[in-house]
């Protein structure tokens, strides 16, 4: 089966039964995915912004070719276009695009209880499927398979065997039946929450959605009472499509869902088109600016909003786009390349923060960027339109466009390798001094050779002009990995020793030399394959 939803890995879709049939009602519904890394968050108006809780987040700048999302801020429920984030687990992709499915619940008399017990009924089914759900019929790695979800746990190994396709399953009804009485369990609760009036949890290991549900209230809450939101529903939604005006309808459609992916009966996909939705997603990030704007301009501003909404397709968001360029070329406001960098490609070149993205390369391999100088922007230029939605960290991606037999190209292969060193092995860190082949090599090591200078990148206190990496007589190589506190270490190996450590890489014997299998050794870079004295 091919499921074809832009910014969607097919593959990440055909993991289990329940991630396929998301991903057919999802293609069906007309959704898609944003790519987190080029989507611009606007600043939110003053008067929206949540006071005195700092436990809620702020927004978070790029922190070593990594954009982090802030867990009340980066996502909102009425946002029916998922976002995919590079750093994040092939299990999102389903998750996102199942919250697209489920929707919303909002009423102009809704309490912020409400509001709380909304954005819990929202979450129920995606967690649901995360953790119960997806497990039926998934494979995972031997040392995993059977054993459910992995929680905080991140394994290769899982996501490998998981992208191979989904499998006869003799324990997948277990996980329907799990999932199911979650699923109830949660509901039971907010309809005990509604009579009490009070939010009753529901603890399942660390899963907590009333707190979920609460955070989520005290950071949108304003957002949600404002009249721009107010307008947002009036203007682009239609009851029944992604928007509930009731919590019961909200549940109902939870339900729905749950039996079409348990195998019951189907559940309805939404009717609206793909157009439908980026015109929702559009006019909601005008109607955030024009929460700031005020006298004509935001006559002006109101004007192309609601001339958008009675015309939601390719010509009627050109023609937006269009007139708020325009508009801002006249007045002092956010600029198209801001308002319409939704993550998505769009009508007139937009669609792709190019300066966020250029940031986060600069923030991966500030060297390479300091040599590549004023061509930087062409080439993040370049980049946006032949990147993929892939889970692979931005300073890898970025460098696999450079000629890696040029000194740029050696060097920004260095430099990713260094800002995106996986986690520590913590077995290689605990048991590492001795040992006897046969020998594996720890977890999270890269092997990196090069006929370049590239250990300039290693200077922190660099201030000068950047150094061009300069030919080598003989090749540099090291061993790259991160100890537990962090620090990513750089050994320098001989050409005998990075030979055989390939050759263990490659599953192939290897013979050492002495004097570095007992170095190899003492820093973990190799361990045994048992430890059994």
């Amino acid at each position: 089966m091919t499921i074809q939803i832009p910014g969607a890995p097919t593959h990440e879709l055909l993991r289990s039964p329940a991630a396929q049939r998301v991903g057919v009602l999802a293609e069906q519904s007309g959704l898609r995915l944003s790519h987190f890394e080029t989507r611009l968050d606007l600043e939110w108006p003053e008067e929206w912004e949540p006071h005195n809780r700092p436990d809620l987040g702020q927004p978070q700048g790029w922190q070593g070719g990594v954009l982090p999302e802030t867990k009340y801020r980066s996502f909102a429920h009425d946002r029916i276009i998922g976002s995919f984030h590079p750093s994040h687990r092939a299990k999102w992709t389903a998750h996102e695009l199942c919250h697209g499915l489920v929707g919303f619940s909002w009423a102009t008399d809704f309490t912020r209880f409400h509001h709380a017990l909304a954005a819990r009924v929202s979450e129920v089914l995606p967690v649901a499927l995360y953790y119960f759900f997806d497990e039926a019929g998934l494979q995972r790695c031997p040392d995993h398979v059977g054993k459910g979800p992995l929680f905080g746990a991140y394994c290769a190994a899982c996501e490998e065997a998981a992208a191979k396709g989904s499998i006869e399953d003799p324990q997948a009804q277990q996980w329907f039946e799990k999932g199911r009485a979650f699923v109830e369990g949660e509901l039971n609760a907010v309809h005990r929450s509604l009579r009490e009036g009070r939010m009753v949890p529901n603890h399942y290991h660390s899963i907590e959605l009333s707190s979920d549900g609460l955070g989520y209230a005290a950071a949108h809450s304003h957002r949600l009472e404002s009249p721009e939101f107010h307008q947002y529903i009036d203007l682009f939604f239609t009851e029944g499509q992604a928007w509930h005006p009731t919590l019961d309808a909200l549940v109902e459609r939870v339900e729905a869902l749950t039996e079409d992916l348990c195998g019951g009966s189907s559940a309805a996909p939404w009717s609206e088109t793909p157009w439908k939705w980026i015109a929702q997603d559009i006019g909601w990030r005008m109607l955030q600016v024009l929460a700031d704007c005020g006298g004509s301009l935001r006559q002006d501003l109101n004007q192309v909003i609601t001339e958008l909404a009675a015309d939601c397709s390719e010509a009627g968001i050109t023609t937006a786009l269009s007139s708020y360029r325009s508009l801002s070329e006249e007045w002092i406001m956010p600029n198209g390349q801001q308002v319409f960098a939704t993550g998505y490609d769009l009508p007139l070149g937009h669609g792709h923060s190019e300066a966020q993205l250029q940031a986060g390369i600069q923030s991966a391999l500030p060297m390479t960027c300091r040599l590549l100088s004023a061509s930087l922007p062409v080439q993040v230029q370049h980049f946006i339109e032949r990147d993929v939605f892939i889970r692979t960290p931005l300073g890898h991606r970025f460098a696999a466009q450079l000629d890696p037999h040029t000194a740029i190209g050696a060097l920004a292969q260095f430099e990713a390798a260094l800002s995106h060193a996986p986690s520590a092995d913590l077995e290689a860190a605990t048991l590492r001094v001795s040992g006897r082949a046969p020998f594996r090599l720890r977890q999270g090591l890269t092997l990196f050779s090069s006929n370049y200078s590239v250990d300039v990148a290693l200077d922190p206190d660099w201030r000068g002009d950047p150094a061009t990496p300069l030919p080598r007589d003989t090749a540099l190589h090291v061993v790259i990995f991160r100890e537990p506190d962090g620090e990513v270490q750089v050994l320098e190996v001989s050409e005998e020793a990075m030979a055989a450590l390939r050759s263990i890489e490659q599953g192939q014997h290897a013979t050492w030399l002495e004097g570095d299998q007992k170095e190899l050794l003492s820093w973990g870079v190799i361990l045994p394959v048992s430890f059994r004295p």
